[in-house]
């Protein structure tokens, strides 16, 4: 359990992952089995999610249950993942209507394997939203989520599927845009995209030696651009 513990937050959101590649592996007429077998692998992130509900410290304000490993130090970029008291619901939530959005699309007839694949796909990518503690990572999961909304969209959407897919790619892409620009004016700005240190430096005033209090403190213009920056992206999508 020692293991579980330590790594629970990346096991509930790259467990669907494998999913995934064990969708694809299944025969695609095997369709009960893609069903079944996708619902009832669901229910482990899901059952893993509760375990991080219970051992939820709702004394603290810290973040919970942190894992960092530092995978670009050229840009001081790093998988840097934790909960506080608004992820943790979200993280549950996402992992409770994953297993309940495959029940209620047995009905789907239409190529049911890269269905269920992506949806594994969009459910790993929304847990690392909710998750994400470095703003490169953050950028890199929301952005990610787009890949199965768009292919769901297009291929098992309704009458103007084609139509609406074309509108939500490009809408998106718009958005990407701006958080991009929004993230790097960030990191850029303060020589890190730690959210959690970015936080701990907010509320301090601006002593003229630290870049991350010039952005809080000082810069209002780059301040005003990544804020409205990121109004543009999250209002978009």
């Amino acid at each position: 359990m020692g293991f579980v513990n330590s790594n629970l937050l990346s096991l509930i959101t790259f467990l669907p992952l494998l999913g995934m590649l064990l969708v694809l592996a299944t025969p695609a007429d095997r369709k009960k089995l893609i069903q079944w077998g996708s619902i009832a692998f669901s229910l482990i992130p899901f059952a893993l999610s509760l375990v991080l509900w219970a051992s939820f410290d709702t004394r603290s304000n810290n973040f919970q249950f942190v894992e960092q490993v530092t995978w670009f130090p050229q840009i001081n970029a790093s998988y840097k993942v934790g909960v506080d008291g608004i992820s943790l619901p979200l993280v549950v939530l996402n992992a409770f209507l994953t297993p309940l959005a495959m029940l209620i699309s047995m009905s789907v007839e239409k190529a049911i394997k890269p269905f269920y694949a992506l949806l594994f796909l969009f459910a790993c990518a929304t847990s690392g939203v909710f998750i994400s503690l470095d703003l490169v990572l953050f950028f890199l999961f929301y952005e990610l989520t787009l890949v199965p909304m768009y292919f769901l969209i297009n291929q098992w959407g309704g009458a103007n599927r084609r139509y609406a897919s074309l509108k939500f790619f490009l809408y998106t892409l718009f958005a990407g845009l701006a958080m991009l620009l929004a993230t790097q004016v960030i990191g850029l700005a303060s020589g890190t995209f730690d959210l959690e240190y970015l936080m701990s430096e907010a509320g301090r005033p601006f002593t003229g030696d630290n870049t991350v209090n010039a952005l809080w403190g000082n810069m209002n213009t780059w301040k005003a651009v990544a804020f409205f920056s990121f109004f543009i992206a999250f209002a978009l999508k």
